[in-house]
């Protein structure tokens, strides 16, 4: 059989790059940058490597449902039919809140799924909704809301025309420079403005692969980045380095400035370990041109993330560098969220049952996930639906939630794999790759900076017993009599109508399914069609102009104008200001940790992908500097003893002259089984250590339910030496 060329796109990540994928005999052979796309310049190997998954022994390729302690499979239908039934029974005795779920990386990427899994919850009425977002970039949809009224604000660094980048808990030289944003070789643009005289400052714990590359690596502890920034504004603002005109845009300007004045910068400076001299240096620079700067994932697991990032968005804002070249702006995208945003996502806020905590994008944190799970009463979930997700490993205290999931009436887990929170499933629904659909991923590429939509394509048939994950939650609402459409019951007859012409037409796609969603989503947008992307195998080019005012202009807010001191975020401000400056539980936790990724990994998500392919996965190292490992008398490559209040891991000890004092680091994304339910006792761990069972469901940011994944305090001890 002949070679067939796809062109389609990643979906691993935001960047979003177009590949050619060469197949033959419907097995993919290779797969390569597609160089007539517009965005491929971040191609890497995680998309490379990312077809391996699809031919593993382990994956899940039909419905398979747990007997005893083994699986069986089941035809689809039956499945479906059996499952409606299960939970069917849950929600009418218990309640629809009785329904849990969590929303992983695969499935937030994969739009079909992400919106279709929305409206099955919708027709449920659960409230019990919990998104990956709340391991990390909460932080980010809580300022944006709070600040501009626009929760799914994708705000793209100006990095061509830029002056200085200042990168707060980011390492783009590893994990390119993207977020909640995507700037293509945006870690290439920024070395290419040092060249032109401009200048990066990283500021990280860690003397990272950026750090190395940077004008000047700043270095604080961690969960101290609010400090370093509230400094550096209030030199900006003591000096008149600001620019005035900002307040026509701006609510309370005068009274910003005014509290940024009086604080107090030798206290800020003793509480981050910052020298004045580079915070006044810092500032100075920042504000003599344009500038940028951008506080990720680093900060935003931590639990002073939300004040992090609202400094972080007033430095920008004070500056000028919200409405002008060289700063941030909004991207319009297909859709342009400033304007259709509220449209597409209305905002939802939520609280939970037991400890009150609110919702974040319409999602609850999912810190509160094994609180609900464990807590009787009316509300309590009894039935949890995980949807391309691993949060055993991915969030904090695993070992407590495993247990919690194996108490449940009823676990379905929808992937490709049985992976480690997978273990006590009753379902395992089989879910396709990038690499089989054929749909428009919306949300991730109005992420992306570059002006250009293109389809997924597939590049092979995926597996006949594989749905599409839009599907089996389609027919599963259906199943259960619920409706899938405005709370309308009558709607499903006309979804039903769909279902005929696919059948018809021998495509699901023709049937109600993602296809139907998007035409109407980009008809409302205005900014294209679905059929001019689809007649574009290379992605159909928008309108490259950029309108550097076009978000102020358009705020949805009630003034029309940038709200610059939430209440709540000032609040907490204060509460940091007024709080002891060395840490509590130092003396028995003398570390602090943090995390760090590696370029074949995203989250625990490629183990059998690109992660197999990593020479030094370094999975169960511990890094810590020098003075630390000498003032305990450890030795470089002893095992050790890592603990927290909620945990404990051994790991193999790094000294290292690349981390500040006082604090550690350890990979995440290991300590992961992956099973094979077609054969009991077939399992494949990826090794390392699961770094997150340190990190307690209780330490977390109080505005958005982060846990402090980064800022964990831990001691290290040496295991039992032999004695000569």
């Amino acid at each position: 059989m002949s070679q067939c060329t796809t062109y389609t796109h990643c979906t691993i990540c935001v960047a979003c790059c177009g590949l050619k994928v060469t197949s033959e005999d419907n097995t993919v052979i290779k797969i390569e940058p597609d160089k007539e796309a517009v965005n491929w310049r971040d191609f890497c190997v995680r998309a490379a490597e990312s077809h391996r998954s699809l031919q593993h022994p382990s994956r899940i390729t039909q419905p398979m449902k747990r007997v005893g302690d083994e699986y069986v499979p089941v035809p689809y239908k039956q499945a479906v039919k059996e499952i409606a039934q299960q939970l069917g029974d849950i929600v009418q005795r218990h309640g629809p809140h009785a329904l849990g779920s969590y929303t992983g990386n695969p499935a937030t990427s994969n739009f079909g799924a992400f919106s279709f899994f929305s409206l099955f919850l919708d027709a449920i009425g659960t409230d019990n909704r919990y998104f990956v977002g709340s391991l990390d970039q909460n932080s980010h949809h809580y300022v944006c809301e709070e600040m501009y009224e626009l929760p799914w604000a994708f705000l793209q660094p100006d990095v061509e025309n830029t002056d200085c980048l200042l990168l707060v808990g980011a390492n783009p030289a590893v994990s390119e420079l993207g977020w909640v944003f995507s700037v293509s070789e945006g870690w290439k643009k920024a070395q290419a403005m040092r060249a032109r005289g401009g200048t990066v400052y990283v500021v990280d714990p860690r003397r990272t692969e950026s750090a190395a590359k940077a004008d000047c690596h700043i270095s604080p502890l961690p969960e101290t980045d609010w400090a370093l920034l509230l400094a550096i504004l209030h030199v900006i603002a003591s000096n008149a380095w600001h620019d005035p005109a900002v307040a026509e845009y701006c609510e309370n300007f005068d009274e910003l400035i005014a509290m940024l004045k009086a604080q107090d910068v030798e206290a800020l400076s003793a509480r981050c370990e910052v020298p004045v001299a580079t915070i006044e240096e810092v500032a100075r620079t920042f504000s003599k041109g344009s500038g940028i700067c951008l506080a990720q994932t680093g900060v935003g697991q931590t639990s002073t993330g939300s004040v992090s990032l609202w400094l972080s968005h007033l430095l920008n804002l004070i500056t000028g560098n919200m409405r002008g070249k060289g700063g941030l702006y909004h991207n319009k995208g297909g859709l342009d969220m400033v304007k259709t945003g509220g449209e597409f996502f209305p905002k939802v806020h939520r609280t939970s049952r037991v400890n009150q905590a609110s919702s974040v994008g319409g999602f609850l944190p999912f810190a509160e996930a094994v609180t609900e799970m464990l807590t009787p009463g009316e509300g309590q979930i009894r039935a949890f639906i995980i949807h391309g997700g691993n949060p055993v490993i991915t969030g904090p205290e695993g070992e407590k939630l495993n247990a919690a999931m194996a108490d449940l009436d009823l676990l379905i887990a929808v992937d490709s794999f049985q992976r480690e929170s997978h273990r006590h499933a009753d379902w395992l629904i089989p879910a396709p790759s990038y690499l089989e659909l054929d749909e428009v991923s919306i949300l991730l590429q109005e992420i992306a900076n570059a002006p250009s939509l293109q389809m997924l394509r597939s590049a092979v048939k995926k597996p006949d017993g594989v749905p599409y994950e839009w599907e089996f939650f389609r027919d599963l609402t259906l199943a259960m009599n619920k409706p899938l459409l405005l709370g309308k019951p009558a709607l499903n007859w006309l979804v039903k109508g769909y279902s005929l012409i696919a059948k018809i037409t021998g495509n699901p796609y023709d049937g109600f399914s993602p296809k139907q969603v998007a035409k109407q989503m980009y008809k409302t947008g205005g900014q294209v069609s679905y059929k001019q992307i689809e007649n574009s195998p290379h992605g159909y080019n928008l309108d490259p102009t950029i309108d550097y005012e076009y978000l102020t202009d358009n705020l949805p807010t009630e003034s029309g104008k940038v709200r610059t001191l939430p209440v709540d975020l000032y609040a907490r401000l204060n509460a940091l200001l007024a709080s002891p400056s060395v840490r509590p539980d130092k003396a028995e936790y003398p570390l602090q940790l943090i995390s760090r990724r590696r370029k074949h990994m995203m989250n625990s998500w490629l183990t059998e992908g690109s992660m197999q392919q990593m020479k030094r996965p370094e999975s169960d190292i511990i890094e810590v500097n020098q003075e630390d490992a000498a003032r305990w008398q450890l030795q470089d490559g002893e095992w050790v003893s890592v603990s927290s209040r909620v945990g404990a891991v051994q790991a193999q000890l790094l000294v290292s002259d690349k981390i500040r004092p006082g604090v550690a680091v350890m990979s995440h994304g290991w300590g992961n089984n992956t099973y094979n339910p077609n054969k009991k006792g077939d399992v494949t761990p990826s090794g390392g250590v699961n770094r997150n069972l340190l990190v307690a469901n209780d330490d977390r940011d109080p505005l958005t339910g982060v846990p402090k994944l980064n800022g964990t305090s831990i001691k290290i001890e040496a295991l039992q030496r032999d004695v000569a």
